[in-house]
């Protein structure tokens, strides 16, 4: 949405008052008024190519899953860019773009939903203008306008219990090569691998901490974490690194050869082995693609649902070839990649990115800069911001979080024989305490052995007052922690349990599962709060979100009265019965079908003098043509006011 709305400002600004509210028209059918890929004034109309009619409303926000448009980011992006068209219709694209602008820059973050979006916008106008300001005011009644209300904001992601087993941090002696895993007071030290390991190369451990993986004279090793039932995976050698999934069920492998591969193995099954081949989300300048040469450092999500890894580019700029390292994602399900760090200034690599122990949101890493030199640099992936871990001058750090990520261990000499090294973190930054804590020794892994409790997840919620009555929908992930779930509600005083019966979970989904209910006799006209709570299986009550709505102000509005006949075949009769309080007022009727889309609009300006409006459908779409046989809605649609009627055309 934001990238619209970028896009239609920067058209004001280069051609003043002849710009429009269309984005794409050049590309799409350009001898074609108003056909387009975004409308931002319309965003369902009809003539938005390759059927991509948007909502406009929050009461037609599509809940999808990370499979369908990743949850629906583009095809609900018109209910906000709507709002746009709404506020900078009152006071201008100059101001309104501003607003816009700071609101992303300052408040709006990754994990950011439709309510921390009008938060969002409502501040940064109050920032800019004042609270009470016109300006603010606008913004509000666009918002409003497409039924993005208020309510309490979405927190940043949480973090995972900890791991309150016992600690341990491996680490490569370098005289042998073999790996040690020692507790952090020293108290046990006790070689594990059995093998050599390059001081480089980095073992791998399950979230419990039980088991282990690793690579030596280039072939898999796997074993329990105290050394014992040590088993050869591999044979023919050319394996470089692995990371061992957080259940140990999965392997990710990559190579010595430059490949550009990362190979994942089921230990289970093999049949659910699968290989990746490595792309570049984006290249550098010129007509020479960046290649992803290979991976090095890899790790899983804890919910072994993504894998980080560092990679090595190759390209050509100005006639020289190029290499750097970057940092990026993968996501298992289906080879997608994403780049961290989407562009990195020329002789600046990044890599060894190691996740903290209790959120997958913060990691780690090496930055060499332009210069030469080394640091190690905390980022956090939901608010953007990073920190100097410390300066490792012209040494790798490759470091790694203690158990409760208030530390980082990294590689750095002392006395000019290698060696471990511990800082303080204050926030992303250390606190400039670094002391040593492990001499001949390389390639720090801190693990824990033991067992986390996994807490539930808002991942996402929703609510819009519809005909019916308010329809709450929301997605949570890892629900086996809690029975179920229960809706309440507030007009401002205690809240009051809705539903009857409980939402029951349905299980332990780490990638989320969607759930929805709908309170059909909302009891005040104003505003209204609904909280989602979690059951736990010790009866303890979770308040895991809240959402704000508001009922349509439909007194002295008109009204949209039921199709006749229907159901119907060649036609119908669409009325609108109209008070003194309706007539003059804007508003649209339009046809859409089951899923969403504009059919055909029957109806655009404004309503007539008191009494009736009829119109009629004859069951063809904008283009004239016969429409399929099923169901379909008539729509009214005034100010932020909807009004639905079903009707039913026959074969």
């Amino acid at each position: 949405s934001f990238a619209d709305v970028f896009g239609v400002s920067t058209d004001f600004f280069v051609n003043g008052n002849s710009f429009n509210w269309l984005l794409g028209e050049d590309v799409t059918s350009p001898n074609i008024a108003n056909d387009c890929l975004r409308n931002m004034e319309n965003p369902d109309a009809a003539n938005v190519a390759f059927n991509g009619q948007q909502p406009a409303h929050m009461d037609q926000f599509l809940v999808l899953t990370a499979e369908q448009d990743n949850g629906g980011v583009h095809i609900n992006s018109g209910i906000p860019n709507r709002a746009y068209f709404l506020a900078a219709d009152v006071i201008g694209i100059p101001a309104a773009e501003q607003i816009w602008y700071r609101a992303l820059d300052q408040y709006l973050v990754r994990n950011s939903q439709f309510v921390d979006f009008r938060n969002g916008v409502i501040q940064a106008a109050e920032d800019l203008h004042g609270a009470g300001s016109s300006e603010v005011n606008a913004v509000i009644a666009g918002l409003d306008g497409v039924g993005i209300m208020g309510g309490s904001g979405t927190p940043p992601p949480s973090d995972l219990p900890d791991n309150t087993g016992t600690d341990f941090i491996s680490a490569v002696d370098t005289d042998s090569g073999n790996i040690f895993r020692i507790t952090p007071d020293f108290a046990t030290v006790q070689n594990i691998s059995g093998n050599s390991i390059l001081a480089s190369g980095r073992p791998s451990f399950t979230d419990n901490g039980e088991a282990f993986a690793w690579v030596s004279n280039e072939n898999v090793f796997i074993a329990n974490s105290d050394g014992s039932g040590q088993v050869q995976l591999s044979s023919s050698g050319g394996f470089s690194g692995v990371a061992l999934g957080p259940q140990g069920r999965y392997l990710a492998a990559n190579s010595i050869f430059e490949d550009g591969i990362i190979q994942v193995f089921d230990l289970v099954n093999s049949e659910g082995d699968v290989s990746f081949q490595l792309t570049s989300q984006n290249s550098t300048n010129g007509s020479v693609p960046d290649v992803v040469v290979g991976a090095d450092v890899m790790e899983f999500t804890a919910d072994g649902q993504f894998l980080i890894y560092d990679a090595l580019n190759r390209t050509e700029f100005n006639g020289f070839q190029v290499e750097y390292w970057d940092i990026n994602v993968i996501r298992l399900a289906d080879g997608e990649v994403f780049r961290v760090f989407q562009a990195l200034p020329q002789d600046e690599s990044v890599g060894n990115p190691t996740f903290a122990q209790n959120n997958d949101n913060l990691i780690v890493f090496d930055y060499l800069t332009s210069d030469g030199n080394i640091l190690v640099i905390a980022y956090d992936f939901n608010s953007n911001e990073s920190g100097t871990v410390t300066n490792n001058f012209d040494f790798i750090g490759r470091p790694t979080f203690s158990g409760d990520d208030a530390e980082v261990f990294y590689e750095f000499p002392i006395n000019e024989m290698p060696g471990i090294w511990r800082v303080t973190l204050n926030g992303l930054n250390g606190a400039m305490d670094d002391t040593n804590w492990a001499v001949n020794a390389a390639n720090p892994v801190w693990f824990t052995i033991g067992t986390r409790p996994v807490p539930v997840r808002l991942l996402a919620m929703e609510a819009a007052w519809l005909n019916d009555g308010v329809h709450l929908t929301w997605e949570v992930a890892d629900a086996h922690e809690v029975l179920g779930f229960q809706v309440e509600r507030s007009a401002g005083d205690d809240f009051t349990r809705v539903n009857e019966t409980l939402i029951a979970s349905r299980g332990d989904n780490p990638t989320g599962e969607a759930y929805s209910f709908t309170d059909r006799q909302p009891t005040d006209d104003g505003l209204v709060t609904y909280r989602v709570v979690g059951v736990t299986r010790d009866g303890a009550s979770v308040v895991l979100g809240s959402r704000d709505v508001r009922r349509p102000q439909i007194a002295g509005l008109p009204v949209l009265l039921p199709a006749s006949p229907n159901p119907m075949r060649d036609g119908t009769k669409i009325s609108l019965q109209i008070p003194s309080g309706g007539a003059g007022l804007f508003g649209t009727v339009s046809i859409y079908d089951v899923n969403g889309r504009k059919v055909d609009e029957l109806f655009s300006g404004k309503l007539g003098t008191t009494g009736s409006l009829d119109l009629n459908w004859n069951g063809r779409d904008a283009q004239g043509r016969r429409v399929a046989s099923g169901s379909y809605f008539v729509k009214l649609r005034m100010f932020d006011n909807e009004q639905t009627q079903k009707i039913s055309v026959l074969p």
